[in-house]
């Protein structure tokens, strides 16, 4: 697995007599560090003196010349790495401007010189010892940087925009970090960095490298399995001569717009795409060795097998089920607003695990009620699911992939909403289950589902001129709509509520609360519960904002139907309440011939 790992001071790094140099392809991510990173570096380097340790740098060597200079392909450390080559520039910039007597130390054009072949194998050709990759802009930016600082001797136009992009101002910070510093304190600070070490470790391959990335600590941005996936798939693309490097930069880049620009819903992607498809023949057998796609095994999975098999198609199929995926993470099926609602519902409930499941059938079915009906019917089982906790989290992904197993054994007339169902039902808590568990503390046993029970009661009683409320919208400080406690759940509880709930028996009223403040009966949906808390039972229903709009339980919410019209609230208004939202809840998570 590991070639090499050594310890090496950041002069060895970037030694002009070393017949090495580094590159980060143009796929991977662009430099990112900001301010407060190169701040805490460079206090660092100035605090803790020589042989501050960098951390940890990982490259892949796949040269087999010894006698060529050897191009290693950074896999993690190009921001250290970068950074450290624009402190470089930065301290070559700076000695430029010093007058060459400012010393009498005769290694100063000397120090000079060794600087610059620090950062350029060959000022002619341009041949740069650190290339970043090219992804917005970074190569032209520190190209056209070492030429403005006389490290290139090629004139470079300006880019456009330069000043407002990372490169250049790391370049100004450092530049104004040093803009004090004589020769002495200069060539002091010098030291520092090039006495600065690092521990490269050398691989040969992806899935080498991201097993070894998983137990490191580093200060960058984490590897994504994705990143490396991407590499692997556009290498592999260049070298079959299928397409160029900047078609297949392109065409991944339209899966990832289908998806989204989060990095857990892509990896998932891949994961249960693989989970969905892995039996087609197209991928030889590969189940046999791969039953289930994880998060360990998924680099070994694509880029030691998919890929180099057969990775014009794969890349195919990549690219038209994100599309589809696309319509699961977001909730926007444009052939069916019904769909979409279902999937929102879905969303929600976090039913995720059954997106492997779903992007198969959408896929090879153009049923649409098919697809509306087994959407519906997986929304409620796992709303009974989460509110169950039955089957364990460990089996959800193994119960979708025996599901797609089982409709792949069929033809695709055979699957049917009532196939499915009854695939299911084998995994499902029964409805006594379900009952107990609507008249216990939900609240404190999975507030998230209690959310998701609550706004699906509200949501199925909205009318046409109400429709326009989304119980899930969000503002920078999370959801508008919060769970709001009738009696409330503080442990200081108000005196008033103390009067209300137990005659003035605090004692009294601390047990009441204990077993009934969590239950369903004694919880609604609010966008005002600062404004609500611990007021009184009477302030809270009757509560209004600066215009006059009621804000309390006379917000005309189907939720507060049985609290407006109420003088007061007790243990007994809590049972009744909580019963009358279980039954609905009941008819509602019913499934199939089920007794309630």
């Amino acid at each position: 697995m590991i070639n090499s790992a050594h310890e090496y001071s950041i002069h060895s790094i970037f030694d002009p007599e070393a017949k090495i140099s580094y590159f980060v392809p143009k796929y991977q991510r662009e430099y990112s560090w900001k301010e407060n990173n190169w701040e805490d570096l460079f206090n660092d380097l100035e605090e803790e003196g020589r042989k501050y340790f960098l951390g940890t740098i990982l490259v892949i060597n796949r040269s087999d010349d010894a006698l060529k200079v050897t191009p290693l392909e950074i896999i993690d450390g190009q921001q250290r790495l970068l950074t450290i080559s624009i402190i470089y520039a930065a301290v070559y910039e700076r000695m430029l401007s010093l007058p060459e007597n400012s010393s009498n130390d005769e290694d100063f054009i000397l120090e000079k010189l060794n600087l610059r072949n620090k950062l350029i194998e060959n000022s002619k050709s341009r041949q740069l010892k650190f290339v970043p990759q090219e992804q917005s802009n970074n190569k032209v930016d520190y190209e056209y940087l070492l030429a403005s600082v006389m490290v290139l001797s090629n004139m470079i136009e300006r880019p456009k925009n330069y000043g407002n992009r990372k490169i250049s101002k790391a370049y100004n910070y450092f530049k104004k970090r040093i803009s004090d510093y004589g020769y002495e304190k200069l060539k002091e600070f010098l030291g520092i960095i090039n006495d600065a070490l690092v521990v490269k470790i050398e691989v040969n391959s992806y899935s080498d490298a991201y097993v070894l990335f998983q137990s490191l600590n580093n200060r960058g941005a984490p590897l994504l399995a994705t990143d490396l996936i991407k590499t692997s798939m556009l290498s592999e693309m260049v070298k079959k001569n299928i397409m160029s490097l900047d078609e297949s930069y392109d065409k991944w880049q339209q899966v990832i717009n289908n998806l989204t620009e989060d990095p857990v819903v892509n990896e998932r992607f891949l994961r249960q795409y693989y989970n969905a498809y892995k039996n087609i023949e197209k991928f030889n057998n590969i189940a046999d060795k791969f039953p289930r796609a994880t998060k360990t095994n998924l680099i070994k999975i694509y880029n030691d097998n998919l890929i180099p098999n057969n990775p014009s198609f794969l890349f195919d199929e990549l690219l038209q089920k994100s599309e589809i995926y696309g319509d699961l993470v977001t909730g926007n099926f444009a052939r069916d607003q019904k769909i979409s609602n279902n999937l929102k519902d879905l969303l929600h409930v976090q039913g995720a695990p059954s997106y492997a499941f779903l992007l198969y059938l959408i896929s090879e079915s153009n049923d649409l009620k098919l697809i509306e009906e087994a959407t519906e019917l997986i929304v409620k089982w796992y709303a009974r699911r989460n509110l169950t906790d039955f089957p364990a989290t460990r089996n959800l992904d193994s119960i979708f992939i025996k599901l797609i197993e089982k409709c792949q054994q069929r033809n695709k007339d055979g699957i049917s909403s009532e196939f499915i169902f009854e695939e299911l039902r084998k995994y499902m808590a029964n409805m006594d289950v379900v009952k107990s568990k609507l008249d216990g503390d939900l609240y404190s046993d999975n507030p998230e589902i209690v959310r998701f029970l609550l706004s699906k009661i509200e949501e199925r009683h909205l009318t046409k001129e109400r429709r326009n409320i989304d119980l899930w919208e969000r503002n920078p400080k999370g959801l508008v709509f919060t769970i709001e406690h009738i009696f409330p759940e503080g442990s200081n509880i108000p005196k008033e509520w103390v009067d209300m709930i137990a005659q003035g028996d605090l004692d009294l009223a601390k047990k009441l609360q204990e077993q009934y403040v969590h239950k369903i009966g004694n919880l609604t949906l609010t966008a005002y519960n600062s404004n609500l808390s611990n007021l009184p039972f009477e302030k809270k229903r009757d509560r209004v904002d600066a215009d006059g709009n009621p804000i309390g339980y006379k917000n005309g919410f189907y939720l507060n139907l049985d609290l407006r019209g109420k003088d007061t609230w007790n243990t007994k208004e809590i049972e009744i309440r909580g019963k009358k939202l279980a039954m609905e809840l009941i008819s509602w998570l019913k499934l199939g011939d089920e007794k309630i």
